[in-house]
C-alpha cells in the first residue's frame, strides 16, 4: 500500500502542469542572437556532476525563483544514489581542510544524511510494477542532446567518442563517401527549402567541398530531482473504499484472501512545485560514437525509434561549398528551428535562410518529414508516451594535428561543456567523481 501510494505521488508531480517551465516558455528572457538558444538547459544539463559546486549554486537559484512566487520550499526529492555526490563526493566534503568537523560526519553517514543546505531531503526509489524484475525508476529517463563539426576540405579532424571514451580520427575519405548528399544536384533547389542558399558554381567535388557531421542523437540516461513546498496546500493523496473479500478452496484446504485498494495523489497548486530536469547523468546510452549514418539506415532507424541506441550509427555527413561554414554555434539538421524553439528569438522574424548549404537535400534524403512531429521542444511534457527526436546541434569540441602535437580548434559549445577529454565518460556514467578542468582555451590553435 506505501509502495502504491510513494509512486502515485511521484507520478502526479512529474504528470502535473510544470509552472516555472511554461512560464519562461511564454515569458522568459528572450533571444537576440542563435547562440544563446536553451541556455538554462545547457547549464543545467549534468549540473550535479560538472562541478563541485553545482548543485549549490541550483538550490539558491531555484530557490531565489519561488521566493519570487511567494513560495518557500521546505524538502528536496533526489533521485536514487544522489545523496552520495551532495555528502561524499569530492575533497570538499571528505577533507577537514575544506569542510571542518562536518568531514568526518559525512564520511560516517554517506547517502544517509537526510538534508542538504537546510531542507530534508528524500531519494526516489525504483518501483516494481509490472513484475518483470526490471523496476522503473520515475525520475530517470533517456535525453538526447547533438553536436555538429566542420572539416575543412581534404583534412581530417579528432574529435571526442563515447564508444571508446577517447579522441578518434574522422578521415576525410570516410566522411566524403558517407555523405548524405552525394548523389544530389547541387545546382537544384529541393522541396522544403526557406529562401536557399545559392549553391552557384559547387559542383559537389571533393577539391570543392568541406564536410559539416551532424551527431543529434546522442543519449544519456538523465536523472531528475524536485524542490517542493510539501503540505496540503501543495496537494494530497486521495483514499477511496477498500474492500477484502474471503474465499475458501476446499480442493486445496486454503483459504484465499483478496484486497482491494483504492488511491489518487492529485497536485492542487503546481507553483510550490520545481521539477528540475536532466541534472544528472547516470549512463550513456548510444549515439555518440563515429560510425555513419546512411541515407537508408537513418531511416529505418527513425521508423523504429532506434536512433540514439547502443550499437547504432552517431554522425551524419553533409558536404556542403568550400569555406561555407555556417557562422552560428547552433544548427537543426532539419535546417529550421521548430517554431517553438524560433519564437524565442527577441524579433520573431521569419527564417529566411537556411542553416547551412544542402540542408533541403538532407530533409528529403532523411525523410525528416516523418520524425518532424516527434521534435524535442522546450515545452515537452516530462512524461510523455512519445519518443522524441533530437534535431538540435551545438558546436562541438574538435582537434587537428598541428606538426608533432594534436590542439584544439574549436570548444564545446553544447550540453556537456567546455571540458570534453579522454575518461570523462565515467562521469557521464554516473560514478562519484567530476568533470576536470581541462583549460583547453589556453591550448588552441588560433591559426
Amino acid at each position: 500500500m506505501h509502495t502504491t501510494c510513494y509512486f502515485g505521488v511521484i507520478h502526479s508531480i512529474l504528470a502535473a502542469d510544470n509552472y516555472y517551465k511554461n512560464w519562461h516558455a511564454k515569458y522568459g528572457q528572450q533571444v537576440a542572437r542563435a547562440n544563446d538558444l536553451m541556455q538554462r538547459e545547457r547549464r543545467r544539463w549534468s549540473i550535479v556532476s560538472k562541478s563541485k559546486d553545482g548543485l549549490y549554486l541550483l538550490d539558491a537559484d531555484l530557490k531565489h525563483e519561488l521566493k519570487r512566487e511567494g513560495v518557500v520550499p521546505n524538502l528536496w526529492v533526489f533521485p536514487d544514489k544522489m545523496g552520495i555526490y551532495v555528502n561524499m563526493v569530492g575533497d570538499h566534503n571528505t577533507r577537514y581542510e575544506e569542510r571542518g568537523n562536518k568531514a568526518n560526519s559525512n564520511l560516517e553517514s554517506g547517502d544517509q544524511k537526510t538534508s542538504f543546505r537546510g531542507l530534508p531531503v528524500f531519494e526516489a526509489q525504483s518501483f516494481d510494477v509490472d513484475f518483470t524484475g526490471q523496476p522503473i525508476d520515475l525520475m530517470i529517463r533517456n535525453q538526447q542532446c547533438g553536436e555538429w563539426f566542420h572539416m575543412p576540405s581534404l583534412q581530417p579532424i579528432y574529435i571526442y567518442s563515447a564508444d571508446s571514451d577517447k579522441f578518434e580520427k574522422i578521415e576525410w575519405s570516410a566522411a566524403w563517401n558517407a555523405r548524405i548528399n552525394r548523389d544530389s544536384n547541387p545546382n537544384t533547389n529541393a522541396k522544403n527549402v526557406v529562401n536557399p542558399l545559392d549553391y552557384k558554381g559547387w559542383n559537389n567535388n571533393a577539391d570543392d567541398s568541406d564536410i559539416l557531421l551532424f551527431r543529434p542523437n546522442q543519449t544519456y540516461r538523465m536523472a531528475s530531482a524536485i524542490l517542493a513546498k510539501g503540505g496540503r496546500e501543495t496537494g494530497s493523496t486521495f483514499h477511496g473504499h477498500h474492500d477484502f473479500m474471503l474465499s475458501d478452496d476446499i480442493v486445496r484446504k486454503v483459504h484465499v484472501g483478496h484486497y482491494t485498494f483504492y488511491s489518487k495523489a492529485v497536485v492542487k497548486r503546481p507553483k510550490n512545485v520545481v521539477l528540475c530536469e536532466n541534472i544528472w547523468s547516470q549512463g550513456y546510452v548510444g549515439g555518440e560514437g563515429t560510425d555513419f549514418h546512411s541515407a537508408d539506415g537513418f531511416r529505418d532507424f527513425a521508423s523504429q525509434g532506434a536512433l540514439g541506441e547502443g550499437g547504432r550509427p552517431s554522425l551524419i555527413a553533409v558536404a556542403i561549398p568550400k569555406n561555407k561554414c555556417p557562422k552560428n554555434d547552433v544548427l537543426d539538421i532539419t535546417g529550421r528551428f521548430a517554431p517553438s524553439i524560433f519564437d524565442t528569438f527577441k524579433d520573431n522574424s521569419p527564417q529566411i535562410t537556411e542553416h547551412y548549404h544542402g540542408s533541403g537535400e538532407v530533409y528529403e534524403a532523411l525523410r525528416m518529414d516523418q520524425i518532424d512531429m516527434y521534435r524535442s521542444t522546450p515545452e515537452d511534457q516530462y512524461l510523455t508516451r512519445v519518443k522524441r527526436v533530437n534535431t538540435v546541434c551545438f558546436r562541438g569540441m574538435q582537434l587537428k594535428k598541428v606538426k608533432d602535437d594534436i590542439k584544439p580548434t574549436h570548444l564545446n559549445t553544447g550540453h556537456w561543456g567546455e571540458n570534453v577529454y579522454p575518461g570523462c565518460r565515467k562521469v557521464r556514467d554516473g560514478e562519484m567523481t567530476f568533470i576536470k578542468d581541462m583549460d583547453w582555451a589556453s591550448k588552441m590553435d588560433l591559426a
